[in-house]
């Protein structure tokens, strides 16, 4: 007994929880929204044995006004229904003005569940074959509705319901039960979504414009393009991904340009390396002081080849990767550099 509370405990919450998330989701159907539908009417009651089932159709709009909230939509509308007696080409015409109220409750962006009641003014015809004959009466209703409210796209909603009248006629309750589908329109979502679908192709110019400039080296336009993109939609797929790299060149940048302040260049090019490719005064400097330092390689390949010779192969190691910072494609570093670091590994794999 007490594990069928804790698992019902858990479902109720896990049902809040993402009636929650779902509730801060944009509202639709602010506004006035139209509503047209068309189904099946079948008598029940004292009257079913007495007409066959019918059509109905239905014109009304309603109102979303959200009380703490929860949703709550206010409706008018009219309605016509038509049934055929059983015995005989007998039929009976309706048309009903109501008027009332619903509210809804969102599980899922394609569930939401609504209730509600209706004041009916019921007029009624009743065409009989035999006398040719119409009677007419005037008489008040109500119905209750259920059924499930599904925003499609650009306006457009789908509607189910069932609802069930009561009224009377002839001294007798008369309560059909009518299932219905149809359409909803909202002019202000239809807005909204081609809005959004204008929104959504200015990210993508603004995204492929950025990533343009990045290639190019544009990097300051670049980055700018991304912030606006960002700004517009946190979420947008690699935005954050590339505002992480600016942030990451743009530290490069000034790890780069503080040494070359300290006049330590050596220490700035592999820094300099990282943001050559986005940043042109990186690439600029990258070529810049390479080009000065070069007038130090041959004293460089010297110290490198003696420490090997002398068996100092950690700092030949250190000396050919410098010399490989400033000339990448140097011969006697791509030489040495393998073999001091294949003696150093296997002197250090004898000290262990």
């Amino acid at each position: 007994m007490k594990h069928n509370r804790l698992t019902l405990s858990i479902i109720v919450l896990l049902l809040f929880f993402k009636v929650h998330a779902y509730s801060n989701e944009y509202s639709r159907y602010r506004g006035i929204t139209y509503l047209v539908t068309g189904g099946i009417s079948i008598p029940t009651g004292y009257y079913n044995n007495y007409f066959n089932p019918g059509g109905e159709a239905n014109f009304s709009a309603f109102y979303q006004h959200n009380i703490f909230s929860i949703p709550l939509y206010y409706k008018g509308g009219l309605s016509y229904s038509q049934y055929r007696l059983k015995t005989n080409d007998s039929s009976l015409h309706q048309a009903s003005l109501q008027a009332g109220a619903f509210t809804s409750y969102k599980l899922h962006p394609l569930i939401e569940p609504f209730f509600g009641a209706d004041i009916m003014g019921v007029f009624s015809r009743l065409n009989t074959e035999n006398t040719n004959k119409s009677e007419n009466a005037y008489k008040p209703g109500i119905s209750f509705n259920i059924g499930n409210m599904t925003y499609l796209n650009n306006g457009l909603g789908l509607f189910l319901i069932m609802e069930y009248k009561i009224t009377e006629i002839s001294g007798e309750i008369f309560s059909p039960l009518s299932i219905k589908a149809g359409l909803t329109f909202n002019n202000n979502d239809s807005i909204r979504d081609m809005n959004k679908e204008s929104e959504t192709e200015i990210k993508f110019q603004l995204f492929q414009q950025a990533q343009h400039n990045f290639r190019n080296k544009n990097f300051d336009e670049a980055k700018k393009l991304f912030n606006q993109v960002y700004a517009m939609d946190n979420q947008y797929p690699g935005i954050n991904y590339n505002l992480r790299r600016i942030k990451e060149i743009e530290a490069d940048k000034a790890e780069a340009d503080n040494y070359i302040k300290q006049k330590n260049y050596i220490q700035a090019i592999p820094h300099l390396q990282f943001c050559a490719p986005y940043i042109k005064d990186c690439e600029t400097d990258l070529a810049k002081y390479r080009k000065e330092l070069l007038a130090n390689i041959t004293t460089l390949e010297r110290n490198g080849i003696r420490q090997y010779e002398t068996g100092k192969y950690r700092d030949c190691i250190n000396t050919m990767e410098k010399i490989l910072l400033i000339d990448p494609g140097n011969r006697t570093a791509a030489v040495y550099l393998p073999r001091a670091l294949k003696r150093q590994k296997a002197i250090e794999a004898l000290q262990r």
